[in-house]
């Protein structure tokens, strides 16, 4: 076990608090302010879809991202194919709604799609993104910032803090890498 980040073994706390650390003398030395500024808007994710009419549920409910899990382990798992079939109904179904339209009685606009990865590789990702019609991907595992920075603005990582100064850090290291 040790101290690897993601082990589970007994001197993770201590490998995050470390690494917590050293971000935040980084951000200092950098001239940065280690403590990001606060968004105000509230935005809306539904996660877990696995069907047409959870999404479509969901989007006419007002829902701003859909996300969609392909970690093969959750029960929540679907696969790129699946994703692709409901976002395309979607956008489709979304664009033919629009407010002069009067083609449909569903009415929404029309949701961001997101795919949940868990230490997946970049290749993986970006033909998942591709294959389902994703918008945006969320990076659950350890993956590193290089990666987001590789997805161009498409990617954000979900993060796991252990304290407030933690997810400072943390916030900090990742925002501007993001969408």
């Amino acid at each position: 076990s040790g101290g690897r980040p993601g082990s589970g073994g007994a001197g993770e706390g201590g490998y995050r608090q470390r690494q917590a650390a050293s971000l935040y003398r980084a951000a200092l030395q950098a001239g940065r302010q280690p403590v990001p500024e606060r968004r105000t808007m509230t935005r809306v994710k539904i996660c877990g879809i696995t069907s047409f009419e959870d999404g479509l549920c969901a989007a006419e409910a007002g829902a701003d991202f859909l996300g969609f899990i392909f970690f093969s382990k959750s029960p929540r798992y679907i696969t790129p194919q699946c994703a692709g079939e409901i976002t395309t109904r979607l956008k489709e179904i979304g664009s033919a709604s629009g407010p002069t339209s009067g083609a449909s009685t569903v009415s929404f606009l029309v949701p961001r799609f997101v795919g949940v990865f868990v230490n997946e590789t970049l290749p993986v990702v970006e033909e998942t993104m591709r294959r389902a019609n994703l918008d945006y991907a969320q990076l659950h595992g350890e993956e590193p910032p290089a990666m987001l920075e590789s997805l161009n603005g498409r990617g954000f990582k979900a993060l796991r803090p252990t304290s407030a100064a933690e997810a400072d850090i943390e916030a900090e290291w990742y925002a501007d890498l993001g969408p």
